[in-house]
């Protein structure tokens, strides 16, 4: 009777489940439909854990002179308008070229977040988006809601010239949560691209209190030597933020996968450090990568290295520090 008793006591106590890990991955589309191609066929091939998100960078809308559409360029507007400049509306000029790019990424079966905003220009952000915000948000709601998109993603780095406006945190967290708020009662998320290196963009705790369903840490491209400690400085804002036991799922760390030696960049990875560095993630609580960036172009070819396939995979699969670090799996005997 005592064993029974302790039995149905175990089946009714809550299980402390492994946290769900996620993979996103960024990579332009529709420059060329070969490199397209190759890049979709590179995903198809990860077991399907290892790609959650994919945030597609659709050139055409952003406004920029020298943008590039299946080989052509794409003539500038005037005045300039596109994501660059805080519009939407651009997207409604491309239905058939997304639909091109966008079905086989949905027939991946992860989740397609293309790029809202992509500027450096605080004055812009602060000037435009901000109090037109109401106005933004609808559009990209129907853009989203019209194309079949997931969500959106949000690349603000203000750099030219950077954000020094003295209510610059909360406007970007009223701005955030507004933007979140609309996509989540359509069921869509929103992530945004976060970094050291920038006042603004380095308040964790601040952009994590937002509601976004992830930030993702460009300041781990190149493996700083000191990113141990970064890792536990920036899990321990975005919990100061987030407040509850899902913290983790909104920390997305980001790994440069082009430092690889070639083509100008430093060589910062190899499979050892690679590994080294998604185990301390996985030490330290964290459950998301987002690799920068895919593009099989047989040129740039990232990742290059094969081996780059196995420790995200490794990672995705939910193995273990250990089993990570040796790339293998390790098997715990729970029979005693």
């Amino acid at each position: 009777m005592a064993l029974f008793q302790f039995l149905a006591i175990a089946l009714l106590s809550p299980v402390d489940c492994k946290p769900t890990r996620s993979v996103s991955w960024w990579f332009e589309v529709a420059n060329n439909a070969t490199v397209d191609a190759a890049n979709v066929a590179a995903l198809k091939a990860l077991i399907p854990a290892a790609v959650t998100r994919v945030m597609p960078d659709f050139d055409a809308v952003k406004g920029d002179k020298g943008e590039i559409l299946y080989g052509k360029e794409v003539p500038m507007l005037t005045p300039p308008a596109g994501n660059m400049y805080g519009d939407m509306y651009t997207y409604w000029n491309y239905e058939e070229e997304i639909k091109r790019w966008l079905t086989p990424l949905k027939a991946l079966g992860c989740k397609v977040l293309p790029w809202a905003l992509d500027t450096t220009n605080a004055t812009m952000v602060h000037e435009k988006v901000y109090p037109n915000a109401t106005a933004y948000i609808a559009e990209a709601v129907a853009v989203a809601e019209h194309f079949g998109f997931d969500g959106w993603h949000i690349d603000y780095e203000d750099e030219h010239p950077s954000d020094q406006y003295p209510t610059r945190n909360d406007d970007l967290r009223a701005f955030l949560k507004q933007f979140s708020d609309a996509l989540h009662a359509k069921d869509m998320e929103l992530v945004i691209d976060v970094a050291g290196w920038s006042g603004l963009l380095s308040n964790y705790s601040n952009l994590a209190a937002s509601g976004v369903d992830e930030l993702q840490d460009m300041s781990f491209y190149a493996r700083p030597g000191s990113y141990k400690s970064d890792l536990a400085n920036y899990f321990g804002k975005v919990r100061e933020g987030k407040r509850d036991k899902s913290w983790a799922s909104i920390a997305g760390v980001g790994i440069g996968i082009y430092y690889d030696g070639r083509n100008g960049y430093p060589r910062e990875w190899n499979e050892t450090t690679a590994r080294d560095f998604v185990a301390e993630v996985v030490a330290q609580g964290g459950t998301n990568l987002d690799i920068f960036r895919l593009n099989k172009d047989g040129v740039n070819d990232w990742p290059h290295e094969n081996w780059w396939w196995s420790v995200i995979e490794d990672f995705a699969a939910g193995k273990d520090p250990a089993s990570i670090r040796a790339g293998r799996t390790n098997f715990v005997n729970i029979l005693v």
